[in-house]
């Protein structure tokens, strides 16, 4: 319950901060400001709407801290290596990954000396050890380990 709690207010400033919520609100805005026809009494409406420049700012605003808020959470990692043909490696592995699990998200990483091929977006460590014994089929040197994400990882 309590990751719940933590959990639900950084989900409802994920769904604020949605660039494609800023598109839906547009094409909204377009359907309401043309006549519609009322099917009862055949005659049509227009809705004329004003968006407040505080409203606009705040959305803006919203839109932008999605993309710099961090938190810790957890990925599973499925490649780490520094060998010569690490960078090939790492690229077999993220091909292999998205063949057999073409719904969960991936990042490839490059951290001198290291190549690492990381996945999913784990909010807490149980989620994390769900998507290890998922991946370990494919990847038995799978591990977890802790990153800092972004809401906009979750809502990939």
């Amino acid at each position: 319950m309590k990751n719940f709690r933590l959990f639900l207010p950084l989900l409802i400033l994920a769904a604020m901060a949605l660039p494609a919520k800023g598109q839906r609100l547009a094409s909204f805005k377009e359907q309401l400001a043309h006549p519609a026809l009322d099917t009862l009494s055949l005659r049509t409406a227009t809705v004329t709407v004003f968006e407040s420049e505080a409203a606009r700012e705040a959305l803006a605003q919203a839109t932008g801290s999605a993309h710099r808020t961090r938190f810790q959470g957890w990925r599973v990692c499925i490649f780490s290596d520094n060998t010569a043909e690490a960078r090939s490696k790492a690229y077999e592995a993220m091909n292999t990954f998205r063949e057999h699990f073409a719904d969960i998200p991936y990042y490839n990483e490059y951290a001198s000396p290291y190549f690492r091929v990381s996945v999913g977006n784990c909010t807490n460590s149980e989620e994390a050890i769900i998507l290890l014994n998922r991946v370990n089929k494919v990847f038995p040197k799978a591990f977890i380990k802790q990153e800092l994400l972004t809401l906009s990882d979750l809502l990939k």
